[in-house]
């Protein structure tokens, strides 16, 4: 696992985390303003993150057994980081990827409903985009051995 992919990992993630907190609140009148501000930046942002997330996962996996011996809690919040953009870069993609197609497009009005479903659980996964990459970086700097000790 190279640690300089992984921090731009981590920092990306922490960047989605922020950036998917506003479908909390979705329902509020000056909010979905500043979703639709925010869509361009998270497309691009949800790019990275999947491919990142992917490279990082799949150079992950073959020394994750080497890891699960040295300290279990660091390689499942590796593991926890790798996912979180994997998944998180799938919701924007499903945001953006609505609208895409032409307003009066069926498939346009299938990708909203789609996009209208995952919402919530965008704003769940920003929680846990913000909290991983905090954990990866405590444990980087070696402020988190105790829990294994």
């Amino acid at each position: 696992m190279q640690p300089f992919l992984f921090d731009m990992n981590a920092i990306g993630l922490a960047a989605g985390g922020l950036l998917a907190l506003p479908w909390l609140f979705a329902s509020r009148r000056g909010v979905q303003r500043l979703i639709t501000v925010l869509l361009p930046f998270q497309a691009l942002l949800g790019v990275g993150l999947v491919g990142v997330g992917l490279v990082n996962g799949v150079s992950m996996l073959p020394k994750l057994e080497e890891q699960l011996h040295l300290n279990e809690v660091s390689a499942g919040v590796n593991l926890i980081v790798a996912i979180v953009s994997i998944l998180l870069g799938g919701l924007f993609g499903v945001q953006i990827i609505a609208r895409l197609f032409d307003v009066n497009s069926p498939k346009r009005a299938t990708a909203m409903a789609l996009a209208e479903i995952v919402a919530p659980y965008q704003g769940m996964l920003g929680l846990v985009a913000l909290a991983a990459p905090l954990a990866y970086f405590l444990y980087r700097i070696h402020l988190l051995d105790w829990i294994h000790a």
